[in-house]
């Protein structure tokens, strides 16, 4: 295939005269839609596929059903050390040992996750799984270690308010109140570094930051712009959401001892 070619299948939206880089931006706009229109550039349109043969784009009011968060509970600076990532010597023909090999840096990743209300309603019960992959000189050790954390009441605070909770008996009923409107939860695990801290007895630092929050299915009103199906639905128009499965999907983990 010519280069000639290649531009004809693949033309620059910088440079496309089709009808996508003439529709008008939003006009009359509602303030409430004002940051998501500032993205809608004629060039972003061409990129993203929104060609729908409308003058213009409205900020409409639309009913959707979500999850509403309620409560955040942030733990920075966490971290675990996994003692066992040592860097084996390797038998060779000659019945030699090559090595042992001094490790050289590692890279941490998450391997299952899983949180549950504790059973006094008093907080979430949080288990995360690291796995460290370590490069030892040109061989590779992974160990793998799971982490149990405690987001109490008074460490929980309101959204979108921000209050906080005091570690009292006022405190801990204020906190239960709002937990019986929830319907469950999701984690934002950070993994800020992976640190090799001691090459004579090798062990492996994941140092990490848990963000927990806790939602309602909730049927809220918010001002928002349908970009594909334009002003009017179409049976045309048709949406389908998927979670990836294994092994994209990061599973659960085991209800094992806490480490």
């Amino acid at each position: 295939m010519s280069s000639k070619d290649c531009r004809e299948c693949n033309p620059n939206p910088e440079a496309q005269d089709g009808e996508a880089l003439h529709i008008p931006p939003c006009f009359g706009l509602d303030p409430n839609c004002a940051e998501c229109c500032k993205v809608l550039t004629a060039n972003n349109r061409a990129r993203w596929g929104i060609t729908g043969k409308f003058e213009h784009l409205d900020c409409e009011c639309h009913m959707i059903c979500v999850q509403d968060v309620l409560l955040i509970c942030a733990m920075d600076n966490q971290y675990v050390d996994i003692p066992v990532c040592l860097c084996d010597g390797t038998a060779s023909c000659r019945g030699s040992v090559v090595g042992p090999f001094e490790p050289v840096s590692c890279e941490a990743f998450v391997t299952c996750a899983s949180e549950e209300l504790q059973p006094d309603c008093d907080g979430v019960n949080i288990r995360v799984g690291f796995q460290a992959v370590v490069r030892c000189d040109t061989t590779f050790v992974v160990c793998q270690s799971e982490v149990f954390r405690k987001c109490n009441f008074y460490d929980f605070f309101t959204f979108p308010g921000g209050e906080g909770f005091p570690n009292t008996a006022a405190g801990r009923r204020a906190f239960q109140e709002i937990v019986r409107k929830i319907d469950g939860s999701c984690l934002d695990i950070h993994i800020k570094k992976c640190d090799i801290i001691d090459t004579a007895n090798p062990r492996i630092r994941i140092v990490f930051k848990l963000v927990n929050k806790l939602w309602k299915h909730e049927n809220l009103l918010v001002s928002a712009i349908r970009p594909y199906g334009g002003k009017y639905l179409s049976d045309r128009d048709i949406v389908v959401k998927r979670e990836f499965g294994s092994p994209q999907m990061i599973p659960e983990c085991n209800n094992e001892a806490p480490v």
